[in-house]
């Protein structure tokens, strides 16, 4: 089963794109809290780009306010991606975070 759950804050505003292929889209950064404290006893937090698409992301970027708490359930995309490195071809992994669903859970 490919899915993940978050909650964090919401740590900048979502801009609404439009794909080539005409839907909507735009990309939601996080700010995710981990569960357990540094050496030095605070705990640090991981800031984490989503992608959201057609009428979750419109719904996003009307009413995101930075600040706010929300819950993301989704799913994790992965490609593959060359590159060249001392000219020679390297691959690469990348991977997307692809929010399926987005609750508020408190707006400041």
């Amino acid at each position: 089963m490919n899915q993940f759950y978050l909650v964090g804050r919401i740590a900048a505003l979502p801009q609404l794109q439009t794909s080539p292929a005409g839907w909507k889209t735009c990309h939601i950064l996080l700010d995710v809290e981990r569960p357990f404290a540094n050496s030095h006893g605070s705990y640090e937090s991981d800031l984490l780009s989503i992608e959201v698409w057609r009428g979750a992301a419109e719904t996003l970027c009307a009413t995101a306010q930075i600040g706010s708490w929300v819950t993301v359930r989704g799913r994790i995309t992965g490609s593959r991606c060359e590159y060249e490195k001392e000219r020679e071809k390297e691959e690469a992994r990348i991977y997307n975070l692809v929010a399926e669903k987005i609750e508020y859970i408190h707006c400041p």
